[in-house]
């Protein structure tokens, strides 16, 4: 599957210990942290701020990274920013440069460290910590020297390193569960909640990939799952809507019981915990509210090795509830002289109205 933030193996990647005058000492004026040459050169040159994620332990930042050069234009570094530039931040936003003095200076008898690297949107990520980290202790086990690091550190070409690739690879998305989270959600309605960051389209685009693949993986599960409870004759018979090529129906299994009842069956699959918010169309649930024999097929984990799933039998009373809300709201809608065109729903699995039956390993 693929991930949000990717690295593309012409990356370069800078690996630095921090100077004194990095984390901006008594003794110095400093106001950047020094790169190297190279390290960011494939990004637009003259452009003065970046989109930045900065990792710390286990917070991930949403950051702007304020970018020179010095040494007669050809080294970058990340700038500490004039007070105005500062002042202008979203209050969901830090400046790269300040935010990792903030966290050296917690610790200054610490030896602190900086990776850099570019992903293929031109966000910079950064990563800081010191030598108690796990981060450290993994770049030692890679092969990195880092109790003997020179001034000039590592400049690593990842097509070179594919250890370091992989490592940091998954190291930017795990440490970005809950943006990605938020993002499969996107995916699915396309709406933004207005109490995180505006997303870049870049990651709502591969958002919307990823979840194309979830969502047609977690039906294959289920089809395999069914497969095996026929052969075990506890179903007769099942049919997969979606098969060969997206149905458009409100389920996407119909299955058949030994005793003839026919239950339609709708998987909602996530990449992540059993928790993540399930999207409801109107459309679902008005055909859920007037069908009785409709199951959710909860799939959760799914990039885990053992992928897992939980059945709900009984979601009309909900649905029952929501429709009858959805109508009053479309009235009201009309009687403004207004239309809606359409409506997505999340609902979490953890709702009172729901029950869920005991997990099942896939």
């Amino acid at each position: 599957m693929n991930n949000i933030f990717s690295l593309n193996n012409n990356v370069v990647v800078g690996i630095k210990k921090l100077t004194q005058a990095d984390l901006g000492s008594d003794t110095s004026h400093q106001t950047h942290i020094g790169l190297f040459e190279g390290t960011l050169s494939n990004l637009t040159y003259g452009k003065k701020d970046y989109f930045s994620k900065l990792f710390y332990d286990n917070d991930a930042y949403d950051a702007v990274l304020f970018l020179k050069y010095i040494n007669n234009n050809r080294s970058p570094a990340i700038n500490l920013g004039t007070a105005k530039e500062q002042g202008a931040l979203d209050s969901n936003f830090v400046s790269v440069c300040a935010k990792i003095r903030d966290i050296a200076n917690t610790n200054r008898d610490l030896d602190w460290y900086l990776i850099w690297f570019v992903l293929d949107n031109e966000e910079i990520i950064t990563i800081v910590f010191n030598q108690n980290s796990n981060e450290y202790d993994q770049l030692m086990q890679l092969g990195f020297d880092m109790q003997n690091i020179k001034k000039n550190g590592f400049q690593i070409n990842l097509h070179s390193n594919q250890g370091l690739c992989n490592y940091l690879t998954s190291y930017t998305n795990d440490k970005s569960l809950d943006y990605l989270q938020k993002l499969e959600i996107i995916a699915q309605t396309d709406e933004i909640p207005l109490k995180i960051i505006k997303p870049r389209f870049f990651d709502i685009e591969r958002a919307k990939l990823n979840y194309a693949i979830t969502g047609k993986r977690g039906e294959e599960l289920i089809a395999q799952y069914l497969d095996k409870t026929r052969t075990q004759n506890q179903i007769k018979s099942f049919n997969w809507m979606n098969a060969s090529r997206e149905s458009g129906m409100p389920y996407d299994f119909e299955i058949k019981h030994n005793n003839n009842d026919v239950i339609y069956t709708d998987v909602k699959t996530t990449s992540y915990t059993f928790e993540q918010g399930m999207i409801f169309s109107k459309g679902e649930l008005g055909f859920i509210s007037q069908n009785k024999n409709y199951h959710i097929y909860r799939v959760y984990d799914i990039k885990e090795e053992n992928p897992s799933l939980r059945i709900c039998t009984d979601i009309n009373q909900l649905s029952l509830n929501l429709v009858k809300n959805i109508k009053t709201f479309e009235q009201d809608v009309l009687t403004s002289q207004s239309k809606l065109n359409s409506l997505k729903l999340s609902i979490l699995p953890s709702n009172k109205l729901l029950n869920f039956k005991d997990r099942v390993i896939l």
